[in-house]
C-alpha cells in the first residue's frame, strides 16, 4: 500500500480539544487522559506522516449519567483537527447497560458511508478493545469485505478493571464479547510483546508494538523554563488510585523513609482516595490534590524532584501493559523511580531510576534519590526525555503503524 493513498477511518473516544473543558465540567468522576492523550497521539502521528485522507468517527469515552457523567445525553457535533481535517463526534443515550448498544449503533451510519465511498487503499483503526469499537470493525468489514481492520488494544479486555470492587455479571459477558469480536481484526496495535499470548491466533496477524507515543511539544519544553509553582520539593504520582497499583506502598513507604524536606503530592482518583485524605490529615509533608486537569498534572510533573510509580511486578496483568505514566513521567525532564515491570522494553530501563523488587524498595529508592543534587535530577530527566523525543515521538511510532498494513492480506 502506498502510505499517502490510504483512506484511513479512525474510530476513537478522545475527547475535542475545543471541547475539553466542558467535558471535565460535566465529569463527576475524572476523565481518561492517559487514553486521550494516546487517541490524540495516533491522530497527530498518522497527519505527521503526510496522510490527511482520514475520517473521524468518534464516541466519546466518558463515565455514565447519573453518577460519572452529569450528562444522559451526548450530543453529535464536528470538531476540528489542526485545521486540517474535521472530525464527527457521535452522540448517544449515556445511562448505564444500554450506553455501549448506543454508542455502536450510533456510529452505523457513518462507518457505512465511509465504507462504501469510491476511495481505495481503506483501513480502519479503532481504538481500543472495547464492545462499540470491536463491533464497528466487525460491522465495516461485512459492508466491505476489503476494508483492512486494525485494533489498538492498549488493555486487554480481562485486566480492564483492576479496582478491588467486583465486576457484575453484565461487565463479564460484555468482556466475553469484546474477546471474540477482536478476534475479527485483521492486524493488531499492542503495547508489549506479552500481549500476543493472550490474542489467540494473533501469531499469524501483523502485529506492531507501540507501547507509547509522545508529541513532540510534551519533551520540548527545557525544564530552565519551568518554575516551581509549589512553596516545597517534592516526589510526585499522579494517575488511578486503585490499590493494585500500589499507592498504599508508596504512602508507607514515603512515611517511613528519610527523605529531609522533600513532601509527597498525589494527584488522581480511586478507590484509595479516602486513605490518602486520612494520610494527608495526619502528615503536613503529605498533599493530595485529588483530580487535576491534565494541563495542571503536566506542570506538576515538570517541576517535581522526582516521579513515582509504585505499580510492582505482582499479578499477570504487568505483563500485559506497559503504563502510560511512564512515558508521560519520562518527557516531564525529571528522575523516574520505577519497578522494572515485565511489560517495559529493556532499552526504557537505563532512562529509569529502577526500584528493587525485593522487600522496601519504594523506600530505599525514596531514600536514594533524596540525597542527589538538583544537577543530578536536571541531566538524569533530560537524558530520558531526549530519549522519548528522539526515538517514541507519534511520527516515528505511527509510521510502523502505516508500515504495518503492507502486510494485511
Amino acid at each position: 500500500m502506498n502510505s499517502v493513498a490510504l483512506d484511513i477511518c479512525l474510530v476513537m473516544g478522545l475527547y475535542p480539544r475545543e471541547r475539553i473543558r466542558e467535558i471535565e465540567e460535566n465529569s463527576i468522576y475524572g476523565i481518561q487522559n492517559a487514553a486521550n492523550v494516546f487517541q490524540w497521539n495516533i491522530v497527530d502521528g498518522i497527519l505527521d506522516n503526510g496522510i490527511t485522507n482520514i475520517m473521524i468517527v468518534n464516541s466519546i469515552y466518558i463515565g455514565s449519567f447519573p453518577k460519572k457523567y452529569k450528562k444522559a445525553i451526548i450530543p453529535s457535533y464536528k470538531f476540528n483537527v489542526r485545521d486540517i481535517i474535521t472530525g464527527n463526534n457521535v452522540g448517544f443515550l449515556n445511562v448505564p447497560v444500554v450506553k455501549e448498544l448506543f454508542r455502536f449503533a450510533t456510529m452505523k451510519k457513518s462507518l457505512k458511508e465511509w465504507a462504501l465511498n469510491n476511495k481505495k487503499n481503506k483501513v480502519v483503526i479503532a481504538y481500543a478493545a472495547t464492545y462499540p469499537m470491536t463491533k464497528a470493525l466487525s460491522y465495516i468489514k461485512k459492508v466491505n469485505p476489503d476494508v483492512k481492520t486494525c485494533l489498538v488494544v492498549p488493555d486487554l479486555p480481562m485486566y480492564m478493571n483492576l479496582s478491588q470492587s467486583r465486576a457484575g455479571i453484565l461487565h463479564h459477558i460484555k468482556n466475553r464479547v469484546v474477546s471474540i469480536e477482536m478476534l475479527k481484526a485483521d492486524c493488531f496495535v499492542l503495547l508489549t510483546e506479552q500481549m500476543k499470548e493472550m490474542i489467540k491466533g494473533s501469531e499469524r496477524k501483523p502485529i506492531s508494538i507501540v507501547e507509547g507515543m509522545s508529541p513532540a511539544i510534551v519533551c520540548g519544553t527545557e525544564n530552565s523554563e519551568v518554575k516551581n509553582e509549589l512553596p516545597y520539593r517534592y516526589f510526585l504520582y499522579t494517575g488511578t488510585l486503585n490499590y493494585q497499583y500500589g499507592i498504599l506502598d508508596l504512602l508507607d513507604a514515603y512515611e517511613s523513609a528519610r527523605t529531609g524536606d522533600i513532601h509527597l503530592v498525589i494527584c488522581g482518583e480511586g478507590e484509595a482516595a479516602d486513605e490518602l485524605r486520612k494520610r494527608e490529615d495526619s502528615n503536613r509533608k503529605i498533599h493530595f490534590f485529588g483530580c487535576c486537569s491534565h494541563e495542571k498534572v503536566l506542570s506538576l510533573q515538570k517541576s517535581a524532584f522526582a516521579l513515582v510509580n509504585p505499580r510492582c511486578n505482582e499479578g499477570e496483568y504487568t505483563k500485559y501493559s506497559f503504563p502510560s505514566k511512564i512515558m508521560e513521567y519520562m518527557c516531564s525532564g525529571r528522575p523516574t523511580l520505577a519497578y522494572p515491570l515485565e511489560g517495559i522494553p529493556d532499552e526504557y530501563k537505563k532512562y529509569l531510576i529502577c526500584i528493587d523488587n525485593e522487600s522496601g524498595g519504594i523506600r530505599r529508592a525514596l531514600e536514594d534519590i533524596a540525597q542527589k543534587d538538583e544537577e543530578f535530577c536536571r541531566e538524569f530527566g533530560k537524558k530520558a526525555r531526549r530519549f522519548i523525543a528522539d526515538n517514541k515521538n507519534c511520527k516515528m511510532q505511527m509510521q510502523k503503524v502505516i508500515e504495518m498494513f503492507n502486510g494485511v492480506e
